[in-house]
């Protein structure tokens, strides 16, 4: 009594773990594509504000050099 068994050799690029990482890489690839899509179309509907700078001082105080820049907005009636 003789019993065949077959043995399949699966390829390294179809194991689970890297079908699993590649449907991860794929997802993250899709979201960061979506996200870039929403931001660029976020600044190109973003409306152009007209103004002029009022002052522009710096300020060291036990830390990291800190910028303040006060700047005033117009609206589209000039206002």
């Amino acid at each position: 009594m003789s019993h065949e068994v077959a043995f399949r050799q699966i390829p390294p690029w179809r194991n689970r773990t890297l079908r699993l990482v590649s449907v991860a890489f794929t997802v993250l690839a899709l979201v960061w594509c979506a996200l870039s899509a929403a931001g660029y179309l976020a600044l190109e509907r973003a409306p152009v504000l007209r103004g002029h700078v009022l002052s522009a001082r710096t300020s060291h105080y036990k830390g990291p050099l800190d910028y303040r820049i006060d700047y005033v907005y117009t609206d589209e009636q000039g206002v």
